[in-house]
This record gives structure tokens, C-alpha cells and sequence, in this order.
């Protein structure tokens, strides 16, 4: 049997399922589209259809996982910058001192 999909209102020829799930698999069919076998007018999102919802599952997972870690490793770079920004800034503030450390701000000299 051959599942139609609904892409934004708009009903395209049906498909094999095989066909279903190399979309699914390329990201081009997500999950909350609906679909209906051919000859029923009953349309649930694609999701739901047992013999896809699997593959939808786990396209739908390994996408969230790259997008996560690529979320991670942003954040990772944004901290590190921040680090070095910091270790910079302390190392700027103790060699105005003769090297020493001072308290912040710098006592001033007495007259």
C-alpha cells in the first residue's frame, strides 16, 4: 500500500514506504504531517502510522542529538572566550603593580 502525505495543505502522490522513510531519513518528512493510506480519508500525523513512526522516532532523535551537540559545543567556545577574557583581564590588572598583587582598585601612594 501507498501513504499520501499532506504537505502544508497540500496533497502530493502518494508514496511507497519505502520512499517515506528515505525522506524521513533526509529530514524532508517530519513527523507532524499527516498522512493517510490510499483509499481512506481518515489523515494522522505521520508519526502515528506504525509502520513509519519508528523510523520518524529515530530520524526525529539523531536530529535533536546534532542539534544539541552542536548547542553544547557553541556554548563550550563562548565560555572558553570568556575564560581567556578573564585570565587576560587578571594578568593585565597584576603586572600594572610591579607584578605584585594589589587589592582592587590600587591603593594610592601617600603624599
Amino acid at each position: 500500500m501507498r501513504l499520501r502525505i499532506r504537505l502544508e495543505r497540500e496533497v502530493v502522490v502518494p508514496y511507497s514506504l519505502a520512499e517515506v522513510r528515505r525522506q524521513q531519513a533526509a529530514g524532508r518528512l517530519p513527523r507532524t504531517d499527516l498522512a493517510a493510506w490510499e483509499g481512506s480519508g481518515h489523515w494522522v500525523p505521520l508519526g502515528s502510522v506504525p509502520e513509519v513512526g519508528a523510523g520518524v522516532d529515530a530520524a526525529g532523535a539523531a536530529d535533536t542529538a546534532r542539534r544539541r551537540s552542536r548547542t553544547v559545543r557553541r556554548w563550550l567556545k563562548a565560555l572558553a572566550a570568556i575564560l581567556l577574557a578573564l585570565l587576560f583581564l587578571f594578568e593585565l590588572c597584576s603586572r600594572g603593580h610591579g607584578g605584585r598583587r594589589a587589592a582592587w582598585p590600587a591603593p594610592r601612594p601617600s603624599p
